[in-house]
């Protein structure tokens, strides 16, 4: 197997004296000099992998191209000095890796205008690096700059691995070079002992399954699944009114997606090298693979992200993009891809429902024949559409706030109440309806009746007629199943078993890193049972906001969580 892009050639970069367009400007740098040296580097591709392990995995090759390699050096203050990059091609190694190593390959950067006694101290290196992208004056800065993207074109970018090191005083984000590995000679340079580099992605990929084996389809429907809920029936076909009963439906899962994922990330992962695995519930610092499976987003902890409640607020979110119904096209056994988002425990706790990334599993509700069953959540009971409309029109009438009448038999004079024909469900956004009348046609009304007289309802009757619809889900809202659309939410999970207390207010306490997405992580979320129907979808091309009520039905579809190894393609590059 051969690829086209690996790392291999000769860096050559301007230190202290390189141009404007590869470094940033830095009145804080030292000044030119006139000597060159030789750094040897091996380049290695740090698998994602959870903190305790697990299966390791193959990804396809649009996650292992690599189209240019950036170097940027510091000096032992931290300082700005210098940016070289090169990418060129050669072959793959097809030998299975040992350990945690993907690829490694090994370059000579060229370093002009060095001394003997002055020499670059820190590296920070990006593989595929965002277009535009100019890093930082120092590394302080360069420890939270954000990248723009988390690819370059269709490329995935890679940076170097963030870990707790041995030492305190060597930043946890860059490979420390000294004066011994710089060579004078470029000859001495290719045969001297490289300097390790460890690189991981930015992004995390998400992979959804369904296990039929658990889950299993109706027989002779691949893809169709039974459940058994409470139906209500037509008041307007029972004696005593409103009767609920067991009754089969159908589910077809459509697609599923991601949804709140951050708009941006560092181009360098972050931690905390005082975080305690205990605090985290599991070994958070991996510095013999050099590596750490936990880490802060750009919007970790940060008070003002506008976490939205319901789906008109989703625009002002400051940190997180949600997406609607019409978005969720992947199928079961395709991978997502997203920027890493991670947050405190006390705003996870606070904004379960739209601060942590999840899974929008888009699905429809059938009859038996396979047909979309347009469906009314309300009161924590289902109805069939139209039975919904009966039912809230028998309702009101019996509390005197309808009073809608239309001519049924104009030769016998009959008149009768106006039904499910008359009116429509409209919109007030997160799935939420209520009822509305419908258009009269031209030449056409409504009346009124007083003691045994019908008279026509005037402007202000009707007006008032559908105030007494709308208020009519006031305190218990109804959910619309438009065309039998629905989804269900999945949190996604991390590695934090620890179960979510109380605190003496009586408020949820989910510990940290329960919840969250960490860059270079595969997270596989398998579907094993179905016993409940999802949320209402009414319009989907409404951005999709869970809102806190829904939590206590996050997981109305069983999910197994499992977090795995990225394991990508051995690739041994020489240069």
């Amino acid at each position: 197997m051969k690829l086209k892009n690996i790392l291999c050639g000769i860096l050559v970069c301007g230190a202290f004296c390189a141009c404007s367009d590869q470094e940033p400007e830095n009145s804080n740098k030292p000044g030119s000099f006139d000597g060159k040296a030789y750094l040897r580097v091996n380049i290695t591709d740090a698998n994602s992998t959870r903190a305790t392990g697990g299966d390791l995995e193959y990804g396809d090759a649009t996650e292992h191209e690599v189209v240019n390699a950036d170097f940027f050096f510091y000096d032992t203050n931290g300082i700005f000095i210098a940016r070289a990059n090169v990418w060129d091609s050669g072959t793959e190694n097809e030998d299975n890796p040992a350990g945690n190593i993907e690829f490694f390959g090994k370059s000579v950067i060229v370093l002009k205008g060095l001394t003997e006694t002055n020499h670059p101290k820190h590296l920070v290196t990006v593989l595929n690096t965002p277009e535009d992208f100019e890093p930082a004056n120092t590394l302080d800065e360069m420890k939270t700059l954000l990248a723009g993207s988390i690819y370059n074109g269709s490329h995935f970018t890679m940076s170097t691995t963030s870990y707790g090191r041995t030492s305190a005083a060597v930043p946890y984000f860059v490979t420390e070079v000294s004066e011994s590995d710089f060579k004078k000679e470029l000859d001495e340079a290719q045969n001297a002992t490289p300097v390790d580099i460890y690189v991981e992605r930015l992004a995390a990929k998400v992979t959804l399954r369904v296990d039929n084996d658990k889950l299993v389809p109706v027989d002779g429907k691949p893809g169709i699944y039974k459940v058994k809920v409470t139906v209500a029936g037509d008041p307007n076909q029972q004696e005593q009114g409103t009767q609920t009963g067991a009754a089969d439906i159908y589910v077809r899962f459509l697609g599923w997606g991601l949804n709140a994922t951050a708009k941006d990330s560092y181009i360098v992962k972050n931690i905390e090298t005082a975080w305690s695995d205990a605090d985290l519930g599991f070994v958070w610092n991996d510095a013999v693979r050099f590596r750490s499976y936990w880490g802060k987003s750009y919007n970790y902890g940060k008070q003002d992200g506008k976490y939205p409640d319901v789906s008109a607020e989703a625009a002002i979110a400051e940190y997180l993009n949600y997406i609607n119904a019409d978005n969720l096209t992947k199928q079961f056994g395709q991978s997502a891809y997203c920027a890493e988002n991670s947050n405190t425990s006390e705003i996870v706790s606070e904004y379960l429902h739209s601060a942590v990334t999840s899974i929008l599993l888009k699905a429809q509700i059938l009859d038996e024949n396979e047909q979309p069953l347009e469906m009314i959540r309300y009161n924590g009971t289902l109805y069939k559409r139209n039975d919904y409309l009966n039912y809230v029109l028998n309702t009101l009438q019996k509390g005197n706030k309808l009073n809608l009448y239309c001519l049924e038999d104009e030769a016998t004079g009959k008149y009768v109440q106006i039904d499910h024909n008359c009116v429509e469900l409209a919109n007030d956004r997160d799935g939420k309806v209520y009822l509305k009348l419908k258009p009269l046609a031209a030449g056409t009304s409504l009346y009124r009746k007083s003691g045994e007289t019908y008279a026509p309802a005037t402007d202000t009757e009707l007006g008032e007629v559908e105030k007494n619809m709308k208020d009519f889900n006031a305190y218990n809202e109804a959910i619309g199943y438009k065309d039998g659309l629905m989804y269900y939410n999945i949190p996604i999970e991390h590695l934090n078993n620890a179960a979510t207390t109380t605190d003496a207010e009586n408020k949820r306490v989910i510990p940290v890193a329960k919840y969250g997405i960490v860059r270079n992580h595969h997270y596989v979320v398998t579907v094993n049972s179905l016993t409940k129907i999802g949320k209402g979808i009414f319009d989907p091309e409404e951005e999709i906001v869970p809102g806190k009520n829904d939590e206590k039905d996050t997981y109305y579809v069983g999910a197994r969580i499992n977090i795995l190894s990225w394991k990508i393609v051995n690739q041994n590059v020489n240069l």
